[in-house]
């Protein structure tokens, strides 16, 4: 009873799963303004940051700065008129242009850049369609800006480019390797090669979608071997900006299509690790839509994001060959979220993110099974691109309920324990070393009264991750990474004698990821 009502709470975590990932994205996208820098320098260094970061409205209000502190400084005036060329503010740009030739006239590539796109001579629509001549046709979206000039050394210099990029498309390739000691056997690996691709035809609107192919080899607890090969589901969506009262907002509409094999988790769940420390790599469910919004709120120089979203899940067969068909439908789920971005200088922000998690009933061929109890997340965030950033947070998950006698029963305790992790990160240039550790206290079950065998006594997990990126001609990203992670199940299993035992784990894993604008 034990192993199914975690199984079954597991998998109706999928999109709580899926919102606390959306939930990082959306404190990813908050907007961030800097505190006003005191001197040119301060102010240089947040400018350059933000044009680095992509963020050229926050970086035309810090190179205006810029100019107000050194009237003089015609590499503001360079940078300043790039951002307002990436916004599409022609006049602007072009006034910018021209001061910095006026304090700098020695500067060729402005000059000549100034003389093709602003030549009172060329119509708008002359610049997109007519043929080339000695001085080419441009238009915003097909020039060639001039490289921005950073008074400071950042750790990745801008390249200038055509123009920005509609989409990208990110290809994987994952290998899994794990082992246990437990006497009974628990080992496998899975190859996994998932395939993103995102594109934005539309100013705010950006399409998505992502899906892998994966092949399994398991040996679960009775000492079967079960070798799989399957796509997983597929998930696509739209994320839409706009403005609610002035305020930045975003809608993030995602489906879940099911390409992938439904049976796959519960065929291989006694040969995986136990999903309470390291989430399924392999994804075979049913039918879903779910839908997000959010909105950012300033408060002062930072930006509170609201969000709030609706899950719905679609019923499907999650049995494995050896087990009769069934229907199940995970419990929807509604999630609310709130984050806090605080910059706390050019490169640092802090960031405090709260959100919980409700769900509707589990159904089972129909009929009303069990509810996944209600949690509640808390963490705390230090990010510093070129340094140490880290997130330390808690998880409290709640007491469900369980169908009985045609009544839902408050269960008497919860069936996961509280936890706490921490997962820090350091940066070197290209050359990133993360950590990740989570400490799972034991549920509420226990003594004479756990008759169902529900107790579990949590454990914790250790791992470290060091990656490298490579950075190639035309945007394009290379990035391996190798992993180690360290798991003790407290009282995961039993031994001859029905005594509980730890069961202690070992996960290795190889991965690569290129990405490929477009």
């Amino acid at each position: 009873m034990r192993t199914i009502k975690i199984f079954f709470c597991v998998l109706s975590l999928f999109f709580f799963l899926h919102g606390a990932a959306l939930a990082d994205d959306f404190a990813a996208q908050t907007p961030v303004t800097y505190a006003t820098p005191s001197t040119i320098e301060e102010c240089m260094r947040a400018a350059d940051w933000a044009w680095k970061s992509g963020n050229f409205k926050n970086a035309v209000k810090l190179y205006l700065i810029a100019v107000k502190l050194d009237p003089e400084n015609w590499t503001a005036y360079q940078n300043l008129a790039g951002c307002y060329f990436r916004l599409h503010k022609m006049e602007e740009a072009k006034e910018a242009y021209r001061q910095c030739l006026a304090i700098n006239p020695d500067n060729p590539d402005v000059k000549t850049f100034e003389e093709q796109v602003f030549n009172p001579t060329r119509t708008p629509t002359s610049l997109a369609t007519e043929a080339p001549t000695p001085v080419p046709a441009i238009t915003p979206e097909a020039t060639e800006i001039p490289t921005p000039i950073f008074t400071a050394t950042p750790a990745v210099t801008p390249q200038s480019t055509p123009g920005p990029p509609i989409g990208q498309l990110s290809l994987s390739a994952v290998a899994d390797v794990w082992d246990s000691n437990f006497a009974l056997t628990t080992n496998g690996w899975e190859l996994l090669f998932p395939v993103a691709a995102s594109i934005s035809l539309w100013k705010d609107v950006n399409f998505y979608a992502l899906s892998e192919f994966a092949n399994g080899n398991y040996i679960n607890q009775a000492s079967s071997a079960i070798n799989l090969t399957a796509f997983s589901d597929t998930t696509a969506g739209a994320e839409i900006g706009f403005k609610t009262f002035e305020m930045n907002s975003v809608l993030n509409v995602w489906f879940n299509i099911p390409t992938g094999n439904s049976g796959w988790e519960f065929g291989t769940a006694t040969a995986n690790i136990p999903e309470e420390f390291v989430d399924d790599r392999y994804q075979g469910r049913g039918f879903g839509v779910s839908g997000l919004y959010g909105v950012s709120i300033p408060i002062g120089s930072s930006k509170m994001g609201v969000a709030g979203g609706y899950m719905y899940a679609g019923d499907y067969n999650p049995n494995f060959s050896f087990a009769p068909a069934e229907d199940l439908k995970l419990g929807d789920s509604i999630v609310a979220m709130l984050n806090l971005v605080s910059p706390m200088g050019p490169n640092e922000n802090q960031i405090i993110q709260l959100s919980g998690f409700d769900f509707l009933p589990i159904e089972e061929n129909g009929q009303n099974f069990l509810i996944a109890g209600p949690n509640i997340n808390l963490s705390y965030g230090w990010t510093t691109p070129d340094a140490l950033s880290f997130e330390l947070g808690t998880q409290i998950y709640l007491q469900g309920q369980t169908w009985i006698n045609g009544a839902w029963s408050l269960d008497s305790s919860y069936v996961y324990g509280p936890r706490i992790y921490l997962n820090p990160n350091y940066s070197i240039g290209d050359f990133n070393l993360a950590g990740q550790f989570k400490y799972i206290l034991a549920n509420g079950y226990s003594g004479s009264s756990d008759t169902l065998h529900q107790y579990d006594g949590g454990g914790y997990l250790m791992g470290v991750t060091p990656s490298l990126k490579f950075k190639m001609g035309g945007g394009m990203l290379f990035k391996v990474w190798a992993t180690y992670d360290y798991i003790n199940h407290i009282g995961g299993g039993f031994d001859a004698n029905g005594n509980l035992v730890n069961v202690y784990y070992n996960l290795w894993t190889l991965g690569m990821n290129y990405i490929i604008p477009f």
